[in-house]
């Protein structure tokens, strides 16, 4: 997360702060990636990705994750 001037980056309408998203883009090989942590205070996170073609020129890939605490 970004403070200060950010409407030289991003725009108007960013004075308490900008959150910058960037995907990681689908592969054309098949592939997976699974993440569990377990923190202080009953945390609890998982997450899951599955990535893969669906045909030769269109490939994408799916994102799961759920947060507890």
């Amino acid at each position: 997360m970004l403070k200060g001037p950010q409407g030289t980056l991003f725009g108007k309408n960013t004075s308490a702060g900008v959150i910058n998203v960037v995907s990681k883009k689908p592969q054309f090989q098949f592939g997976s990636d699974v993440a569990l942590t377990a923190g202080n205070y009953g945390d609890l996170e998982g997450e899951a990705s599955i990535t893969g073609p669906f045909s030769e020129t269109v490939a994408g890939r799916l994102f799961v994750a759920a947060r507890e605490r």
